[in-house]
């Protein structure tokens, strides 16, 4: 394995390299397989990260996932036994950077044979007519926006290279959130509501799926609201939720969510509080927030001690082992698309792009979030991740007494949630 990884400025990181001459399961060598249409030594995946790794654990994590897989897959005889070259990039969040660094990686002087990562619904929209000319596959493993899989679907033989590994897109994340209330809220004593969700463009398909569901759930939603981008004061919204009796928030928020949960826990909200909030999901919340997300719970993907699938433990206990930390979402769905191209290119024997996507479209893989299958192009998620319990299904945690304890779905559970 060779590291260029530019995001951080940093040299490469050459823990391991490793060039083998030996050949994949069912004896072809891969690179006799790509002998005819170029020549080369291995193959080159390409990480686009929101922002340097060391100021974003979204960024860590993402690079970390494709760093243990390209060096597991370095060591293994079962898949790819060339060398291979991680190539990791930022978008620091902007559309036209990320549409640059898209670009060098794709067509530059030494193109990569696939992309992953990319966090932001803005940024991914940007490169996606760059995923299509370069004609490179890429897996989305953070950005939400069902508008990329729309494009797959209404213009297939263009957009056809763009995939998303083990992660929902923004309706079925609203369908998660109706699953959960569907299977909780009457236990949990939630019988009123308050529905509190961030005013950014990626939230917009959760807010009108969770409300269609939740129009026919037994449930009263007695307040419902898209608060603004960037709020930092949410007294006069907690105090309105008081007001109105509601027994818990139920949300839906990413980069207001650190001042949101401090101010619920230290003002002793008389109301439970969860939903999908990304900085609940990082282990490290809990001690940098001085204990606040006690009682707080979000829809994650797995966490490393939960046996979502056979994989994610022995994932999450590699993990620590080489990185010293707890691995964010993003960590498991980025392993899980390396992984996921990898075995495709093992199937077909060849790095061709056309290949590859045929054998993806095909494909039952068992990551470390779930049983990962593509949409089929007929769908309006086309290429997306297939949602449900037989596939990619994400499970809820609570922060009870400083850990992060699984409570939905039963299978996963290891408690019930727990009051204020």
């Amino acid at each position: 394995m060779v590291n260029r990884d530019h995001a951080s400025g940093s040299a490469a990181l050459n823990r391991r390299s490793f060039l083998r001459a030996s050949t994949v399961a069912g004896g072809l060598a891969l690179a006799g397989c790509l002998g005819e249409q170029e020549e080369r030594d291995g193959i080159s995946v390409g990480v686009l990260l929101p922002s340097p790794p060391d100021e974003n654990p979204v960024s860590l994590s993402m690079r970390n996932g494709a760093q243990l897989a390209v060096d597991e897959l370095s060591e293994s005889d079962d898949l790819i036994t060339e060398e291979i070259d991680l190539v990791v990039e930022s978008t620091n969040g902007q559309p036209s950077t990320g549409q640059r660094v898209h670009e060098q990686l794709t067509r530059g002087e030494d193109p990569v044979d696939m992309t992953t990562g990319i966090f932001t619904s803005e940024v991914l929209m940007a490169v996606m007519d760059g995923i299509a000319d370069s004609r490179t596959p890429h897996f989305t493993t953070g950005a939400n926006t069902p508008a990329a899989s729309e494009l797959v679907h209404d213009e297939y033989d263009r957009y056809k290279y763009h995939f998303r590994t083990g992660l929902f897109n923004s309706h079925y994340l609203g369908e998660s959130m109706a699953d959960f209330a569907d299977g909780n809220f009457e236990q949990m004593g939630w019988d009123s509501i308050a529905v509190l969700i961030e005013d950014y463009e990626w939230t917009i398909p959760v807010a009108e799926r969770l409300n269609e569901r939740l129009e026919d759930a037994d449930v009263e939603v007695v307040m419902d609201e898209r608060y603004a981008a960037g709020t930092d004061n949410f007294d006069p919204i907690y105090d309105e939720i008081e007001s109105e009796g509601a027994d818990g928030a139920y949300i839906c928020m990413a980069h207001t969510g650190v001042p949101a949960v401090l101010q619920w826990a230290q003002q002793n909200r008389s109301f439970g509080f969860g939903g999908i909030h990304i900085p609940l999901q990082y282990p490290n919340m809990y001690e940098d927030l001085d204990g606040a997300p006690e009682g707080a719970f979000t829809q994650n993907f797995a966490t490393p001690t939960t046996p979502v699938t056979e994989k994610t433990e022995a994932f999450g206990s590699a993990y620590v082992e080489e990185f010293g930390q707890e691995p964010v979402f993003s960590a498991y769905t980025t392993y899980d698309a390396v992984y996921s191209y990898a075995t495709a290119v093992q199937e077909v024997g060849s790095t061709d792009a056309d290949e590859v996507v045929a054998a993806l479209e095909d494909q039952r893989y068992t990551g470390t979030v779930g049983n990962i299958e593509y949409a089929d192009a007929s769908e309006p998620n086309a290429h997306d991740t297939v949602y449900g319990p037989d596939n990619v299904y994400g499970l809820y945690a609570q922060w009870q007494d400083g850990e992060q304890i699984p409570i939905f779905p039963e299978e996963l559970a290891t408690s019930s949630y727990q009051g204020q």
